[in-house]
């Protein structure tokens, strides 16, 4: 962020929480989700030259999406989380882009970090709490998905964000650039980028109570309502614990199904969709010919023509 919560908003949040303000009805105070979410905000690195230049801000307000204005907003989302004992919650980091503008390009498109945190108790200091996991979302749903774990020690992003790489047009987030080939070879993260410098981190909600004008998450438009639900399965964690021993534990945990190839890959299967075509079309030609040579032979045989 560009800066943390400022002296007044410091005031506000303070009295807010005092007051036990907790209008998205999830059980936790909002002054106090918003305290925590900028403790732990990641560190987004673009690619330069990112063709749908930066995270967009919508329209608040509004039952569908609309974006404003491409100046880095981020947005996000607090909720307890009780898959363990004691004192946990979730936190959810959309980055929003206005349009998909790599390879089979759409409007709109939600994107996502997601972070596990643990506290002595909830609605103790930020500062008191502990990332455990960290998740990254890419190409979810399809057979190109990428997503994937670490653990917020092997990351080195226990007490503050991890570092997320955005794939060029797609922006698809890892937590590490080397992985950024990941996802069917399509996704790219040049060596010119820089770090996104949010002006505002706004949290949504939940869909049954959006904050902040958050109408737009539950629009059918896009996907974002599918993506509020937990990233932290309890086969999730587990393989994150590295309880699943077909990985090491600590290291960055593929949580999806992954289809790895380079770019070549996508041009192969495009190459071999064209030829599949002309082959089709030539037999096509091919069949038709000769059923034409058939039909004529018969009416020469029947004296229907000459």
């Amino acid at each position: 962020m560009a800066s943390r919560l400022t002296p007044g908003l410091l005031l506000v949040a303070t009295a807010l929480l005092a007051s036990g303000a907790d209008a998205d009805r999830d059980g936790l105070d909002d002054a106090w989700e918003q305290q925590l979410l900028e403790h732990f905000v990641p560190r987004l690195i673009l690619s330069k030259g990112e063709c749908d230049l930066m995270p967009a801000r919508f329209a608040p307000d509004e039952p569908a999406p609309r974006a404003l204005d491409r100046d880095g907003t981020l947005y996000a989302k607090v909720t307890p989380w009780t898959g363990e004992p004691g004192a946990w919650v979730e936190i959810h980091y959309y980055h929003l882009w206005a349009n998909d503008c790599g390879r089979m390009g759409h409007p709109l498109d939600v994107e996502r970090v997601s972070v596990l945190l643990k506290g002595p108790a909830l609605h103790t200091s930020p500062s008191e709490w502990r990332a455990v996991y960290w998740f990254a979302a890419g190409h979810e749903g399809t057979v190109c998905d990428a997503s994937h774990g670490a653990t917020a020690q092997f990351l080195e992003a226990e007490t503050h964000g991890a570092t997320v790489f955005v794939s060029l047009g797609k922006h698809a987030s890892y937590l590490a650039q080397k992985r950024c080939k990941w996802g069917c070879g399509g996704d790219r993260c040049p060596p010119q980028r820089h770090a996104l410098e949010p002006p505002r981190l706004i949290n949504i909600g939940e869909s049954e109570a959006p904050l902040n004008g958050s109408l737009w998450i539950n629009s059918p438009a896009w996907p974002m309502k599918q993506k509020l639900a937990t990233d932290f399965h309890p086969a999730v964690v587990a393989r994150l614990a590295g309880r699943d021993k077909s990985r090491l534990n600590g290291g960055i945990v593929p949580l999806q199904s992954v289809v790895l190839g380079g770019e070549h890959t996508l041009r192969g299967l495009e190459t071999a969709g064209q030829h599949t075509d002309k082959s089709l079309q030539k037999a096509a030609e091919a069949t038709g010919s000769s059923i034409k040579k058939s039909l004529k032979a018969t009416g020469r045989f029947l004296g229907l023509t000459k």
